[in-house]
């Protein structure tokens, strides 16, 4: 089944005065001054052949941050879509081919 505008939510655990996966440590106050640019951002699909394009967007509404300070974790949701995609389908179709049964096997995101 293909649609566009397909809604998503995103959770990023953001570490802080730890390493990150590159080593890196941020600070929390790094991260709280970040958070408002996590709104509006694009959401990019990175690949050696091709390089960076552009598939979604994070919405406007303010992105929610839950600060676990005993683990140093700011865990940042946003929510957003993806321009286009759908769902890959095993279906049974009648005699005028319209489907009266499916079942979903994967979900795909295309440009």
């Amino acid at each position: 089944m293909r649609t566009k505008n397909i809604q998503v939510s995103v959770k990023i655990p953001f570490p802080f005065n730890q390493p990150d996966e590159n080593g890196v440590v941020y600070t929390r106050e790094a991260i709280e001054k970040a958070i408002p640019t996590f709104s509006n951002a694009p959401i990019v699909s990175y690949s050696n052949n091709t390089g960076p394009r552009i598939i979604g967007i994070l919405n406007y509404d303010d992105p929610v941050a839950e600060w676990d300070e005993e683990n140093g974790i700011c865990n940042l949701t946003a929510t957003g879509f993806l321009f286009h995609g759908g769902t890959e389908c095993s279906v049974v179709l009648d005699d005028n081919k319209v489907v009266t049964h499916m079942s979903i096997q994967s979900v795909g995101i295309t440009d």
